[in-house]
This record gives C-alpha cells, sequence and structure tokens, in this order.
C-alpha cells in the first residue's frame, strides 16, 4: 500500500461475521482501531495516557465490497489533514492477495487535556514527526478567524 506509510494485515476471523457470511459493518471500525494502534506505536514507540493525548471525535467509513471469513486484508493509513487541536486519519482496507478495495473512512482525533477536561492545541513537534513517518507534508485545515 504504497500511499500509506503505516498498515497491518489482518485475517478475517469467524467472529467478524454476520448472519449474511461476510464482516458485519461495525467491525470495520476496529480494523480502523488496529491501524491506529500500529500507527501510534510507530509514532510513540508505546501507548500511554501521556504519549496518545488525544480522543476520536468522529469516524466514517464507505463499504466497497464485501470480504469474508478466511480473506486477508491490508488495513492502511495516514494522516492526511492537521488544524489547531485536531487531525485526521484516512484509512483504506484492500484484500492483502487480489488488492482490490474493500472499504475507506477518515476520523478526526481532537487533542484533549484530561486533567482539565478540554482540548488543547497539537503538541509542538508532532506534525513534524508525523511528517517524518509519513514521508511528505500533512496538509493544514483551514481554520475559520473566530477560531484562531
Amino acid at each position: 500500500m504504497k500511499d500509506y506509510p503505516i498498515s497491518v494485515k489482518e485475517e478475517v476471523r469467524w467472529r467478524d461475521a454476520d448472519a449474511l457470511g461476510h464482516v458485519n459493518n461495525a467491525v470495520y471500525l476496529t480494523y480502523f482501531e488496529m491501524a491506529r494502534v500500529a500507527f501510534l506505536k510507530a509514532l510513540y514507540g508505546t501507548l500511554t495516557m501521556e504519549a496518545v493525548n488525544f480522543v476520536l471525535a468522529s469516524v466514517t467509513c464507505e463499504y466497497i465490497s464485501p470480504v469474508f471469513v478466511g480473506d486477508s486484508i491490508e488495513i492502511g493509513i495516514k494522516v492526511v489533514e492537521v488544524g489547531r487541536t485536531s487531525f485526521d486519519f484516512e484509512y483504506m482496507i484492500v484484500h492483502a492477495q487480489e488488492g482490490f478495495p474493500i472499504a475507506k473512512g477518515r476520523s478526526t482525533q481532537v487533542f484533549y487535556d484530561f486533567q482539565e477536561s478540554r482540548k488543547m492545541p497539537i503538541p509542538e513537534g508532532w506534525i513534524e514527526s508525523v511528517e517524518e513517518i509519513s514521508g511528505e507534508k500533512i496538509r493544514r485545515k483551514q481554520v475559520p478567524a473566530a477560531e484562531s
């Protein structure tokens, strides 16, 4: 998955399937989570509250093609946009052997001060670290003047 700096391979498990025999729609969000964890481990080397100081604000998924128990999938992830307090991941799930797309999605994460219970600016150096992993510049969100 050349457009995604981090990816994970997974075999579709029996528990992932629904009564129709294909992966249940809710499971795709778990696949996205698996990719997020891989990305964060690559970025931070560990997963601690001190390192992972953001919350998931929204997530969308577009289903393209069904996948079935025993199929192997690859889930790609990259940061596509950053703002002052938030950033967006983009996900792509493909059939590992055949390469055809299965689903794609996007999520917005907001950096959060858990002590103060409020959002906070993206930590200094975070964007540069992500750009280093990604091998490319990350697009900046257009922030309305009232929020600057």
